[in-house]
């Protein structure tokens, strides 16, 4: 029977999770991720809804971007998901839902928005070869009016 060098097994031990889960393809990165939304967001003509009131995507962005930066000095983001989650998905005063109003009336939780947006980001990234932000240009430019949002959560 043939061991396995103890530095592979722990190597192995350590891709499992990340690999099982299905997360980020192997040529894109948390921050690289949480950019690419960030700048969806502030590039969409859509209206953000936060606490009752409407924002646009640059408005929305910034706030975002500035819970994002408070819950990383507090070691609390470590993926993608942890981003959405705690910046994108609701306020912190009031716990209510941030929406997200599109070109055509309706309207859609921005955690649903955020991760449809981001699942076709890795779609994209996983069938391109190199830098994952090389082949977000199409999608960067996508939410002007369109949603990426799937049909059934309209």
């Amino acid at each position: 029977m043939r061991v396995l060098p103890r530095s592979l097994i722990i190597l192995i031990s350590l891709m499992l999770p990340a690999m099982a889960s299905g997360e980020a393809p192997s040529n894109t990165t948390p921050v690289t991720e949480i950019e690419f939304l960030l700048n969806y967001v502030e590039q969409s003509d859509c209206v953000f809804i936060r606490n009752g009131k409407s924002h646009d995507g640059p408005a929305a962005a910034s706030h975002m971007r500035r819970k994002y930066e408070h819950f990383l000095a507090k070691d609390e983001v470590h993926t993608t998901e942890d981003f959405i989650r705690l910046a994108a998905t609701r306020s912190l005063i009031s716990g209510r839902a941030y929406r997200v109003r599109q070109a055509d009336g309706t309207e859609i939780d921005t955690s649903i928005w955020l991760q449809t947006a981001l699942d076709n980001y890795r779609l994209n990234a996983d069938s391109a070869p190199g830098p994952a932000g090389a082949v977000a240009g199409d999608l960067a430019s996508a939410p002007r009016g369109d949603s990426p949002a799937p049909e059934n959560h309209r």
